[in-house]
């Protein structure tokens, strides 16, 4: 799968592949953060974006002129009264709908979306814009969705038609007293939000719902209860605007003066301090034992582990002198791997999130504690997990390709890996990675082979550093 992006902050133009295991390097200030940020909204936001209008609506009122000359409404009042619809959608013709469809997903995005995600001014002179162009045209052969607690919308495809069908109960519920307004309404959203399901299936899949560590994440055990208590005091001075009802002049400018006042944050800060506010829920209701053991490792690397007691996390340490303090009062590196505790402990084992963006791992992490960050990272793309990082950590890419090299066949291969301390699970195969520096207002991709690649931003810094030292030392020499 392949992104463009355009005027993103400091990228003015650049290409990205994900892979298995997408890395992006690069100095301070080049646009990793943007990249990354800017990927997380999209995937997050496709939802919401289908249902949001513009240009995804024009789309779908073209598509069904086009293939049943009937309008989208027309369509929905069909399948209501009568319980079913279906069209022609053969192999290219989906291929064009899909096709048509993404652009339409790009456009909003870029133009409506994207500024709640990254800090980038809106610009008529150098508009952002990002694309996507999927692998290949696939769909499921049928797909159910479940709109309420007695009624479901089935698609199915079969000898190149869409059929869609109504099955359950007459309504939403058992209540004669339902409204058809909201009835067709519910119908209609769960109609277009399937299908836009079908159509970008890949970006769908569970692999692709995105769960974000922001470089910022440090920071949420700290302030969440600061921002709640902000965002609670706006939210009580608004006025109530009933549903289903156009608000006034009056209340859209109260609610376009909160949402201000409130919105001093992006989408993946927020959702990473939503995650922190959810995470002790989350514990108490596992009982505080975890669903899954791929938490281990970091518990080995900040010796100890995480508890939830009367709705506060705290963190119990099990290495030298024992202690058991709230997260707020551990130390900046124990705030770091919280979120990734919680989120490897009891969310990644229910399936439905498969895709990582973290933001520069390194951060407070020492250089040990990089080295078998890297090693965790491997093992969760080897266990099925897709993940992308911004990194400048010499670290970090110099043990990713030590385990890239564990990949290849070695002279003595049992010996060496019981040697160097490496598991079976910790190799990495070269066409599992996608590597890119972030550079000159672009991506460069980075050189790759057998023994892993090259990020040669990182190596000449490293390569001066070191000549810096042999000179001094040299200089040393020769005065004594």
């Amino acid at each position: 799968m392949n992104f463009s992006f355009q005027n993103l902050g400091p990228i003015e133009e650049a290409k990205l592949e994900l892979g298995d295991l997408t890395i992006v390097a690069g100095r301070n200030n080049t646009g990793k953060t943007y990249i990354a940020h800017a990927l997380y909204g999209f995937l997050k936001k496709i939802p919401e974006i289908t249902l949001g209008g513009g240009a995804t609506n024009s789309f779908f009122e073209r598509h069904f002129e086009e293939i049943t000359t009937l309008e989208i409404d027309e369509v929905i009042v069909q399948l209501i009264e009568s319980g079913k619809y279906e069209w022609p959608l053969d192999r290219e013709m989906f291929a064009s709908a899909q096709a048509g469809f993404m652009q339409a997903v790009e456009s909003d995005y870029s133009s409506r979306y994207i500024f709640d995600v990254v800090a980038i001014p809106e610009s008529k002179s150098k508009p952002v814009s990002m694309g996507v162009r999927l692998d290949s045209s696939f769909h499921p052969p049928r797909l159910t969705n479940l709109f309420s607690k007695n009624r479901q919308m089935n698609f199915e495809y079969s000898e190149g038609t869409m059929d869609v069908s109504l099955s359950g109960g007459s309504g939403i519920d058992d209540s004669d007293e339902e409204d058809p307004l909201i009835y067709f309404d519910i119908v209609r959203n769960t109609f277009l939000l399937t299908y836009s399901a079908i159509l970008t299936w890949q970006l769908s899949d569970e692999k692709f719902r995105p769960f974000i560590l922001p470089s910022s994440r440090h920071s949420a055990p700290l302030f969440y209860k600061e921002v709640d208590y902000v965002n609670n005091q706006v939210v009580r001075g608004r006025p109530s605007v009933p549903l289903l009802r156009r608000p006034s002049k009056l209340e859209q400018e109260m609610a376009s003066v909160a949402q201000r006042s409130i919105s001093q944050h992006y989408l993946p800060i927020l959702d990473n301090v939503n995650f922190n506010r959810d995470m002790s829920r989350i514990a108490e209701r596992h009982k505080n034992t975890p669903t899954s053991d791929k938490s281990r490792d970091i518990e080995k690397m900040l010796g100890g582990s995480f508890q939830s007691r009367d709705s506060q996390i705290r963190f119990i340490s099990n290495r030298g002198t024992k202690f058991d303090i709230p997260l707020s009062a551990a130390s900046s590196s124990v705030w770091e791997l919280s979120q990734l505790y919680f989120f490897l402990s009891y969310v990644l084992a229910n399936g439905n999130l498969g895709f990582v963006v973290i933001d520069e791992p390194e951060s407070h992490l020492d250089t040990a504690n990089q080295i078998l960050f890297a090693r965790l990272l491997v093992r969760l793309v080897n266990s099925g997990v897709r993940v992308l990082i911004t990194t400048h950590s010499d670290y970090i890419i110099r043990e990713i390709n030590n385990l890239i090299m564990l990949s290849s066949p070695l002279g003595d291969e049992g010996q060496t890996k019981e040697k160097l301390g490496y598991r079976p699970d910790e190799q990495l195969c070269l066409n599992q990675v996608r590597a890119y520096i972030a550079e000159k207002g672009g991506l460069t991709p980075c050189k790759k082979d057998k023994y892993g690649i090259e990020v040669k931003s990182l190596d000449d810094v490293i390569d001066r550093l070191n000549e810096r030292s042999e000179e001094l030392a040299i200089q040393i020499m020769k005065n004594e």
